[in-house]
């Protein structure tokens, strides 16, 4: 069976590209960094390796990159060039949200968005967007930008969807 390591948790856009490429016939191997992922490749821990190369916000994914650079023997197999949309994930109303969690990248391609539809909500930086609609699940008054796959896994509404600034 062809394993695969991907940046995790499951349904994180990394963990949603892995799907998209190898499929649900794969054991899958979520972990914690960018670095991880090439680190169980290199290993043999696993057969390949899912990392996000670019976004449209910042460019080049740095981490990923750096370790292309330090482990060149390990190559880019495939791409898989996905359209992420984000959407504001909740189980109130948006009027009672205060706190929206997500990954950098994600609150950074929703700024505009965000700032004219939730201008006094604290905005929470946390590892994935998994991660936030999880904790959006978990807290009241806190929303997640995140997935359509994440609001069905953790039970959350989608107040608004395709919510990112740039397309």
């Amino acid at each position: 069976i062809i394993k695969v390591a991907y940046l995790g948790p499951e349904y994180s856009y990394s963990h949603l590209a892995a799907v998209e490429r190898f499929g649900h016939a794969v054991e899958y191997m979520r972990v914690g960094s960018i670095a991880s992922v090439f680190e169980e490749v290199n290993r043999s821990h696993v057969d390949f390796g899912v990392v996000p190369l670019e976004n449209s916000t910042d460019g080049g994914v740095s981490d990923t990159l750096d370790m292309f650079m330090r482990l060149p023997q390990l190559t880019i197999g495939a791409a898989v060039r996905l359209k992420f949309t984000h959407h504001l994930l909740a189980n109130c109303d948006q009027e009672m949200i205060r706190r929206v969690y997500s990954k950098p990248q994600a609150l950074a391609q929703c700024r505009n968005w965000l700032s004219k539809n939730l201008p006094h909500a604290d905005l929470k930086d946390v590892s994935s967007t998994a991660v936030a609609a999880q904790l959006a699940a978990q807290e009241p008054g806190a929303a997640a930008v995140a997935s359509r796959q994440a609001a069905v896994k953790y039970g959350l509404r989608i107040l608004y969807p395709d919510i990112e600034d740039f397309t």
